[in-house]
């Protein structure tokens, strides 16, 4: 797959345990993760999206200044599933201005906050 100049290509976010990690995005958004032994890596692949990877670390320290939003078609249910694999709600639903849809934010079983968006 060939990405345009300038775009954003592959993200890396932190996680403390990947086999809590793995089982989590792969059940709540049904990503890929697969180890890359030996590096303290976990490439995850999204179909059709931007795909990235789990840096193995020993704390995720939150509001570190960046956080990913995933794109989902209904968020409520997105938070339903969040929290029936351990994860958390950490911000309700909540409207944009503007007509730009809606947010939400949860975490993961490992700490890590990551935002949802949709259209509506």
């Amino acid at each position: 797959m060939e990405m345009a100049n300038n775009s954003i290509t592959h993200i890396g976010m932190p996680s403390t345990d990947f086999g809590k990690t793995k089982a989590f995005y792969e059940q709540v958004f049904g990503w890929k993760c697969e180890e890359l032994v030996g590096m303290n890596y976990m490439l995850f692949t999204v179909e059709g999206g931007l795909g990235g990877g789990f840096n193995k670390v020993n704390e995720i320290i939150s509001g570190t200044g960046h956080m990913a939003y995933i794109t989902v078609e209904d968020i409520l249910e997105m938070l339903e599933r969040v929290k029936q694999a351990g994860g958390q709600m950490v911000m309700p639903k909540t409207a944009l201005p503007n007509d730009w849809g809606f947010i939400a934010q949860f975490s993961d079983p490992c700490g890590l906050i990551c935002g949802l968006w949709s259209s509506k």
